[in-house]
């Protein structure tokens, strides 16, 4: 049997290529698994040396605004809008490019995860057992399936660990190549953009092949650190600032008690104890110079960001905060 993981990843600070790194290290301890890196970014010479394979698709399309679904806060006088997923196309070709070039090389089975994880070695045999549970079990796909009474059917599918059958999942999901295909391809024409939404439309047709775990995936892989960038509350935490371009709004909603901490080049701004559900803000002075931001709990780096006053524009398609 020829396996491969596959690892999605978007690794643009230091600090996310070492934890990209670390991950990949973990996977290269599995026997008879190769590992294949998808980006829409590229990567550092010695990270590629590293794997088996690497795709790189330099348009890191984001949907227009009409089509992605906008979350606001207000606060005081401040309206916070984030536009948290603006990225469903360009996840969505991040499947479709791995997917399509592993059949190609006579992959058997896949493991497609997003790299922020530490990852440790029980969970990591849980993960080596994946292909086994398959084959005993009869199916097709590994999946998470999370209940949400917000979701269609009152559940989703997580999209940052799945698994499967190449063949199989080639063949029944029909993924998109275009944005042409995005905008007249069902599911995703009728969606909320939302990937794990998305999922189900597309995994339903099949569910009798699904080995499913209706549990947490960080519960699953309890001895393991998952999804450490986005875990809390607001994966967006650099929100451009309508008013005044130059004074970004540091933005976050705790989801976990302990210790946050906030450094802007290299100075500690605020470092406060926080219950669940604290709101953080604070207004960054940027110029033409570097400004890098970190964002630490419990002395973990959790947001790790260089902007400057070329760069800041970009913020604006994931999320701005205007004076109402």
């Amino acid at each position: 049997m020829k396996n491969i993981a596959i690892i999605s990843c978007y690794a643009d600070s230091p600090y996310k290529k070492s934890i990209l790194l670390d991950y990949i290290r973990q996977f290269k301890k599995l026997s008879n698994t190769d590992i294949l890196l998808v980006s829409h970014i590229p990567l550092p010479e010695h990270i590629l040396n590293e794997i088996n394979y690497f795709i790189y698709d330099s348009d890191n399309f984001l949907l227009p605004l009409q089509n992605t679904p906008v979350s606001w806060f207000v606060y005081n006088k401040l309206k916070i809008n984030i536009l948290s997923c603006r990225h469903g196309f360009a996840f969505m070709k991040n499947v479709n490019n791995a997917l399509k070039f592993v059949k190609s090389l006579g992959y058997d089975k896949f493991i497609f995860s997003d790299y922020d994880n530490i990852l440790n070695d029980e969970d990591l045999f849980k993960i080596s057992n994946i292909p086994q549970l398959l084959d005993q079990h009869g199916k097709k796909m590994f999946v998470f399936k999370n209940y949400n009474r917000s979701s269609p059917g009152g559940y989703s599918y997580e999209s940052k660990f799945f698994a499967g059958d190449v063949n199989y999942f080639v063949d029944a999901v029909p993924l998109p190549v275009s944005y042409d295909d995005w905008l007249n391809i069902e599911p995703y024409k009728s969606s909320s953009n939302i990937v794990e939404e998305i999922l189900v439309s597309l995994f339903n047709k099949f569910e009798n092949e699904l080995y499913i775990i209706e549990d947490n995936i960080n519960s699953y892989f309890s001895k393991s650190q998952i999804d450490i960038f986005h875990h809390f509350n607001k994966k967006y935490s650099l929100i451009y600032n309508l008013n005044d371009k130059f004074k970004p709004l540091f933005f976050y909603i705790t989801s976990e008690d302990g210790e946050f901490e906030l450094i802007v080049n290299n100075q500690t701004i605020f470092k406060v104890e926080c219950n669940k559900s604290n709101w953080l803000l604070h207004f960054i002075d940027i110029n033409e110079i570097d400004t890098e931001i970190v964002f630490k709990y419990n002395n973990e780096i959790l947001f790790d960001r260089i902007v400057n006053i070329n760069t800041i524009e970009n913020l604006k398609s994931i999320a701005y905060v205007q004076t109402v």
